[in-house]
């Protein structure tokens, strides 16, 4: 059942304002600002219906690992430096367990790689199969 009051929404904050000083971006009140003036590139990406195996199997570490190296690797191609990400969750059920654990991941996966997470979104569908990360990757 959805809890509307969001208890685990304080550690989801705390582990994102870890990621919010890096060496291309700060953010301040939810306000980014770059450090630097170059051409951009965007890139979205998501588990798509490995989420269904990964929901199942609770392997949450891996389908975050999934999730930012599709984002890296086409990042990568264009050689651009990814800076910064928006990552969107859609979960079959309200389990705070599984969503503290996957924003903890991605925050520990984006302080390792000075990447700051400057938004997103978690949706619950109860009639969802599986779980879906997707992330818009932004570099430069």
């Amino acid at each position: 059942m959805y809890d509307p009051t969001k208890p685990y929404k304080k550690k989801i904050i705390e582990e994102i304002q870890k990621t919010w000083k890096t060496p291309y971006i700060s953010v301040k009140n939810s306000l980014v600002n770059k450090k630097f003036d170059y051409p951009e590139y965007h890139h979205s990406d998501g588990i798509g219906t490995k989420g269904i195996y990964h929901w199942q199997k609770k392997s949450f570490k891996n389908a975050v690992i999934d999730a930012m190296a599709m984002n890296l690797n086409d990042l990568a191609i264009v050689r651009a430096i990814p800076y910064a990400i928006i990552d969107h969750m859609i979960l079959p059920r309200d389990d705070q367990r599984a969503i503290l654990q996957i924003i903890s991941e991605l925050a520990a996966i984006c302080r390792k790689q000075k990447i700051a997470i400057t938004g997103g979104e978690t949706a619950i569908h109860d009639d969802a199969s599986g779980l879906e990360i997707s992330i818009s990757m932004l570099g430069f």
